[in-house]
């Protein structure tokens, strides 16, 4: 059999399992059963027409087709992108250009789920007398003046075409989702649907994490080359002697981010839909975090234990439950370290293991190097850093001769000086300040907790992009959750929730 089709297999019997799970739960989760059905046999159809078609755009038409249909049908189309978001890699195919120009820019699959979705959601949106313009609150000022300021640094480097090219697609990559995010939300009920959309989409990821993982086999790693599209990532990469899940993902530490996000949004749906489900509650907090675990990438282990720990101060008496939980894992823990197990874990560890110890000096580096470049170019930052003599030294460290620039501050400054560095963190500032706001308004322990869980996980973001560059499906999440913050206080200042 080839390899496509049993990895095909392989993936349907893992969603088949957790699909089985969320229809038997449906009920006490609060799923509406007539709604998760056509989700699922979006992402059925979806996924199998990744790994059966012959060529990309076959597979980009059936997928627009599904979508379309799946969409109509709707109630909240949202929430339905975030249920399919991780089916497909992000893999990338020019649209050619039809003799005018080389080509008119990159399509991946979130582009497909962009026009079919965001798209009309946006028109709608706009069309609506109660939406907030754009612009009116400081996260919408900061996402404005960040993509302005970019493309303002591009503009006198390239050429016209490709200057339109960039506007397109930084229009689209960034303001879409963003503004779809922040305005279409309206009740809690919507806020729930969609969590419990991703959540679900997060768990068919874990388990083929945890696969991928324990049988040493990437199950998406046919498809770029099926469709002969050369793709810079999705290959096997070993962390000591254990191979790095990917998943959907394309970069393992890509799929740790996304299994941190996934918790952390986790934590309002154990603390409000699933209290009378104790066995569940464990059962699906155990698979995320084993797929935490799987991609063997330290940023987003570090990212998972700090979101918890502000969780735990955000409950009261902290203290004591940071006691209690300290001695309930006390005695697990230190027998678990006395096994062979434990002690190829501690390895792991950065500071502490001693398993590619390299790359922790490698991001030391880059970061001193880095300073010394962004002095020299301090307001604006610079085109050609990648060209500094600073940066070029950094070739023969970790990686192999290429550059990674595995911090998105780092990135951000080197190409755009500390200006470009303040609009861009002031977006991830202002978001959780929204939603920390909102949180301490409300009276209401159900849209708190949405509180809690919306400002830790744009925490965590906040500390994992420190430890990785803005790739795949990074930016796409910390975009679209950074919206969810906006709608969120938006609906708690007027009082939407209760309605």
């Amino acid at each position: 059999m080839p390899e496509f089709l049993r990895s095909l297999l392989v993936v349907l019997f893992l969603a088949t399992g957790i699909f089985y799970f969320a229809k038997k739960y449906a009920k006490p989760l609060g799923l509406d059963p007539k709604v998760l059905q056509p989700r699922i046999t979006a992402w059925y159809l979806i996924t199998c027409a990744a790994f059966l078609s012959p060529d990309f755009w076959l597979f980009a038409v059936i997928t627009v087709f599904v979508l379309f249909r799946a969409a109509k049908q709707d109630k909240n189309p949202l929430a339905l992108s975030l249920f399919v978001l991780y089916a497909v890699p992000l893999f990338e195919k020019q649209i050619p250009g039809a003799g005018i120009v080389n080509y008119l820019f990159d399509i991946n699959y979130f582009h497909l789920i962009l026009f079919v979705v965001f798209v009309p959601l946006y028109l709608k949106i706009r069309k609506a007398k109660d939406t907030v313009p754009l612009g009116s609150i400081w996260p919408d000022r900061f996402i404005i003046g960040y993509v302005v300021y970019s493309l303002i640094l591009v503009f006198p480097n390239t050429t016209i075409t490709n200057f339109a090219r960039i506007t397109f697609t930084q229009s689209l990559d960034v303001l879409l989702p963003y503004y779809v995010a922040s305005r279409y939300f309206r009740s809690l009920q919507e806020f729930t649907d969609a969590i419990q959309a991703l959540l679900i989409a997060s768990c068919i990821a874990a388990s083929i994490a945890i696969v991928e993982f324990a049988k040493g086999w990437l199950l998406y790693s046919t498809l770029a080359p099926a469709f002969d599209i050369f793709w810079g990532y999705g290959g096997y990469l070993r962390r000591g002697e254990s191979l790095r899940a990917l998943a959907s993902s394309g970069q393992a530490i890509v799929l740790g981010y996304t299994m941190a996000i996934a918790l952390g949004l986790y934590w309002y749906q154990a603390k409000t839909q699933m209290q009378q489900q104790k066995q569940l509650i464990w059962a699906v907090g155990l698979l995320l975090c084993g797929g935490l675990f799987a991609p063997v990438s330290r940023g987003p282990w570090v990212g998972g234990a700090l979101m918890l720990l502000v969780f735990i101060f955000l409950e009261p008496a902290p203290l004591k439950r940071l006691l209690k939980l300290g001695a309930i894992a006390f005695v697990p823990g230190v027998i678990f370290l006395l096994t062979p197990y434990g002690a190829k874990f501690v390895n792991y560890l950065p500071f502490v293991g001693t398993v590619d110890a390299e790359t922790v000096t490698y991001r030391q580096d880059l970061l001193e190097n880095s300073l010394q470049v962004i002095r020299n170019n301090l307001w604006f930052g610079s085109s050609d850093y990648l060209y500094t003599e600073e940066l070029e030294s950094m070739r023969a460290g970790a990686n192999g001769g290429i550059i990674d620039l595995v911090n998105s501050y780092i990135a951000v400054a080197l190409s755009g000086g500390l200006i470009g560095l303040v609009l861009f963190m002031g977006y991830f500032f202002t978001t959780a300040h929204v939603a920390w706001s909102a949180l301490r308004r409300t009276k209401v322990m159900e849209e708190k907790i949405l509180g809690q869980a919306l400002f830790v996980t744009m925490l965590g973001i906040v500390f994992m992009i420190y430890t990785v560059s803005s790739i795949l499906m990074i930016p796409i999440l910390y975009w679209i959750l950074g919206g969810l913050c906006v709608a969120y206080f938006s609906c708690v200042l007027e009082g939407n929730y209760s309605r």
